[in-house]
């Protein structure tokens, strides 16, 4: 069984103070019906009657058990299926399988995928208001099913009835008793189970937007409404599935019971492909900052859309995601020294399949020194300047722009990075001998020829350096339209 210890120090500290609060008289009985002085006067008797009623419960909130929602009132329970089929039945296989569902996570009041003690908070925003709940007879014996579209009319009803974790329709101090009881549950996200026709057992889906996750969907933030998800599958190319959710937690590797189940049927789909995954990298080794081109090798490869690549370069989750071969082959730096494992994941969109490559190593010795920081910035005017005028026009940043830089008279770039949202490239530690005085920053042919017919200006930039620790170089600039 594995436990998940809360890590911060100030967890012993709050236990602490909290408890100390719980115990200290109040000047206010606002949970015995008197009105309290204020909402910090309610707050704090709502977090010092959970630690009494954790302590009841024999529960440490410095060592709680992490867990997946236990129990059947833990299970989603509306979920929906639709197949996304434009030109109906008797044509083309529908294109997709469209899920909807609604996260069920009692305790779990603020709605962030734990139960915990910040789930005191909303509770006391949501304290005293009512909750209304269907008919048990309309859905299938479920007593907390709030009332109304949890999309549309009935987003505020289901928002609050996250908050009433024991479902009588009145948010109070009873409602405290769920946190306690479910406290340290939690999920990372929601599994998909898909059982096609002729199939015995549910599979899980991977998730197909980043296959390294340990879920076929991750958690996301809901705001101020309730917990809805989304996610759209590929069709199963039997043209009939069942399928369902439930809450998964990485931590204890543990999951929540499974939802409704829904089927979906209609025209057959195309029979499952092969989905291959295979990394290649031009330079295994040297010495910081490498740069590196990562190659697909023999992996699939088709039609921009039909496939995913996600790379994971092996430096502690730095993934990236690309829905076309053309983006290969991919220039990488490794600004710091080690050992790197990368490995591709290729997602066969058609079908749902992943392919995860053999790891590539690439090692990486650190420099034997500090080496020049050499940064600029990259814009696109709003229009074109005159010639000789003395006012520049308006320009923005570009972001994604590839840019190189050259020991000038070098073809080969010491190093290849991209523009960041603000229009800035930064060449960390840039390994020089100190006799060089002459670079060369430039755009890249491959990225000059994806904005052609759009022309830089100045197309490189010639850097005299007066420094081999910091180097701030000319803005480049590009034209709106083409001269």
């Amino acid at each position: 069984m594995n436990t998940a210890k809360r890590r911060s120090s100030g967890w012993i500290t709050l236990f602490s103070l909290l408890l100390a609060i719980a115990l200290l008289p109040s000047c206010s009985a606002g949970l015995d019906g008197r009105p309290v002085q204020s909402g910090a006067d309610l707050q704090r008797e709502l977090e010092g009657r959970l630690l009494s009623e954790l302590a009841r419960l024999g529960k440490d909130p410095d060592r709680a058990v992490a867990s997946a929602p236990q129990g059947s009132g833990n299970a989603v329970f509306n979920l929906t299926a639709e197949p996304n089929d434009p030109d109906g039945p008797g044509g083309q296989p529908p294109l997709s399988v469209e899920l909807s569902w609604t996260a069920r996570i009692v305790g779990d009041y603020d709605q962030n995928g734990e139960v915990g003690i910040a789930d005191i908070t909303p509770l006391g925003q949501f304290f005293k208001q009512s909750v209304a709940y269907d008919d048990p007879l309309d859905h299938d014996g479920i007593s907390f099913w709030p009332a109304g579209d949890p999309l549309a009319d009935g987003k505020a009803n289901w928002r609050s009835a996250a908050v009433d974790g024991d479902a009588n329709g009145e948010i109070n101090a009873a409602d405290i008793t769920p946190i306690a009881i479910h406290f340290g549950e939690r999920i990372d996200g929601f599994n998909i189970y898909l059982k096609q026709t002729g199939e015995t057992e549910f599979s899980i889906l991977p998730n197909l937007l980043d296959p390294f996750v340990s879920v076929s969907v991750s958690l996301k933030a809901a705001g101020n409404g309730p917990a809805n998800y989304t996610a759209s599958i590929p069709w199963p190319s039997s043209g009939m599935a069942e399928i369902a959710v439930a809450g998964y937690d990485s931590q204890s590797s543990s999951a929540a019971q499974l939802s409704n189940i829904v089927s979906v049927s209609g025209d057959p789909g195309s029979p499952p492909g092969s989905c291959v995954a295979e990394l290649t990298v031009d330079v295994p080794s040297g010495q910081a900052p490498l740069g590196v081109m990562f190659g697909l090798g023999g992996s699939s490869t088709g039609d921009p859309g039909d496939y995913r690549y996600v790379l994971d370069s092996g430096e502690g989750g730095a993934r990236f995601s690309f829905e076309d071969s053309a983006s290969f082959p991919l220039a990488y730096t490794f600004l710091s020294g080690g050992t790197f494992n990368a490995v591709l994941a290729v997602v066969c969109l058609a079908d749902g399949q992943v392919a995860f490559s053999d790891p590539v190593s690439v090692t990486v010795t650190d420099p034997a020194g500090p080496g020049l920081n050499l940064n600029g910035f990259v814009w696109q005017y709003e229009s074109n300047p005159e010639l000789g005028g003395q006012d520049e026009p308006p320009k923005n940043p570009l972001e994604g722009i590839e840019v190189e830089v050259y020991i000038l008279g070098e073809s080969t770039p010491l190093a290849v990075t991209t523009t960041a949202a603000n229009g800035e490239y930064v060449f960390p530690n840039l390994q020089i001998d100190e006799s060089v005085e002459l670079l060369n920053v430039k755009v890249s042919d491959a990225q000059k020829a994806e904005l052609l017919p759009l022309t830089w200006l100045p197309g490189e930039r010639i850097l005299l350096l007066d420094s081999h620790e910091q180097f701030t170089a000319a803005d480049m600039n590009l034209l709106a339209t083409a001269v």
